[in-house]
């Protein structure tokens, strides 16, 4: 479909900007309303909030004394592909775990 077909009205008649004006207006009016009831200060708060609350755990196993190994769970990857297509997530990272893992990343 061109682009003139695709600006034209279901009535038929083209459109001379009338519809878009009008969807930028109310994208305008909907954020607006968000800043109004999400305050930017109020976002970088719960943010910090949120950063502090769940630091960063594989920084913390890697600053461990000894060795730390971050175990990966992949389904696929970019050299090989698809690994196996049933792939029992849940079952690896917990024995990765069970061996000592201090972190899985999925």
């Amino acid at each position: 479909m061109d682009l003139q077909n695709y600006i034209r009205l279901s009535n038929g008649r083209r459109n001379d900007g009338q519809y878009f004006r009008r969807a930028r207006g109310t994208a305008l009016e909907r954020a607006e309303e968000k800043k109004r009831r999400f305050p930017l200060a109020e976002l970088k708060r719960q943010l910090e909030e949120r950063e502090a609350l769940s630091g960063f755990p594989f920084e913390a196993a890697l600053r461990e004394p000894g060795l730390s190994v971050i175990a990966e769970v992949k389904k696929a990857s970019p050299s090989k592909g698809v690994i196996a297509e049933q792939f029992p997530y849940a079952e690896i990272a917990k024995a990765y775990e069970a061996a000592g893992a201090a972190c899985i990343s999925c």
